[in-house]
This record gives structure tokens, C-alpha cells and sequence, in this order.
């Protein structure tokens, strides 16, 4: 495989980080791994050290144009992925093959994780969906509320039964959802 990121597209190079094994540029320090060699990385705590422990390669990133590059891989283009959604590590990620890390973006993952991250980024996903689940019950609420509304205006029940029990119907449900 070659590096997606540099010009002359020099060949990746297959280096050990503790046990496992990933495909490195030697040019740009970038780092290949296949998904679910990153996924048992993630978990492995002994790896994470030896990530820890690997000298920075630059202390501060200039501003870069985005861009996206191909897949060393497949060659498709790569999405770019804030890793758990808040950890304002930038990764370039293959659907299909794995996810390519710039220069000291695995080892951003790995402070992430150990600062607890992964379980602020869990935490916020749950509310993220208790609150999809409330806006989508009061939505429904609404339009019941709309319907039995309607059916009292124009004197006709929404569901074949009374409007009487339309109306006493939504106060139940609205009962319920507070």
C-alpha cells in the first residue's frame, strides 16, 4: 500500500506498536489500520503505553486545507470522521478497509480514552437520543392534539369514535408523557 497523503506516494511500512501491527509512512508518520485491528487497539490498555509512550512528531499542526484522499487500500475516497463525535480528533475513514491517522492522531485517540472520553462521548449520545425520543413523542402528541382539535371544529371524530373520547384520549397521553 502507499500513503494516501504524500506526493511521491511512498510505500507504506509495516512497524509494530506493542503487539500489534499497522502500516506506517515513514515521510509523514501517518498510520494505516484496518478496522478491526483498531478496535481491538482501542481496548488493548498495555498498547495504549507504548502509543503514550512514542515521541510527538510535531508540536503544533499548521493550518491545513481540508482535503479527503483515497483509501491506500481500495483507492475510494475516505470520509473524515470526528472520532466519537467530540474528540476534535479528525480521522480519515474507509467504510470498507480501515482509517488512516495523521501524525499524532492515534495517539490524540488514545489521551481521548484515557481521559474518559469514550464515556463522555457515550453519556452524551444517550441524552442526544432521550432527547430525539421526547421531541419525537411531543411531536406525535402535537399532531394527535391537531387532529382531535380538528375533529371537534368540524364536528366529526378522527378515528371512527366519538370526539369526546379523541379529546380524552390525548389529555391520557399527555398525562403520561410529563
Amino acid at each position: 500500500m502507499r500513503c494516501p497523503k504524500c506526493a511521491k506516494r511512498p510505500k507504506l511500512v509495516a512497524v509494530r506498536i506493542g503487539e500489534t501491527l499497522v502500516e506506517e509512512c515513514g515521510a509523514c508518520a501517518g498510520m494505516w489500520l484496518p478496522h478491526g485491528t483498531f478496535e481491538t487497539l482501542q481496548q488493548a490498555r498495555e498498547e495504549h503505553a507504548v502509543i503514550l509512550g512514542m515521541p510527538a512528531t510535531v508540536a503544533t499542526k499548521p493550518l491545513e486545507t481540508v482535503r479527503y484522499y483515497p483509501c491506500p487500500a481500495c483507492a475510494a475516497m475516505m470520509n473524515r470522521v470526528n472520532f466519537a463525535r467530540c474528540s476534535g480528533v479528525i480521522i480519515d475513514v474507509c467504510k470498507s478497509d480501515g482509517i488512516w491517522f495523521d501524525a499524532d492522531e492515534l495517539r490524540g485517540i488514545v489521551a481521548f480514552i484515557h481521559s474518559g472520553g469514550m464515556t463522555k462521548a457515550r453519556d452524551r449520545e444517550v441524552e442526544r437520543l432521550r432527547d430525539q425520543a421526547r421531541a419525537s413523542e411531543s411531536a406525535h402528541l402535537q399532531l394527535q392534539m391537531e387532529r382531535a382539535h380538528d375533529g371537534m371544529r368540524y364536528g366529526s371524530a378522527t378515528s371512527g369514535g366519538s370526539i369526546l373520547g379523541d379529546v380524552l384520549g390525548v389529555v391520557g397521553d399527555l398525562l403520561r408523557y410529563f
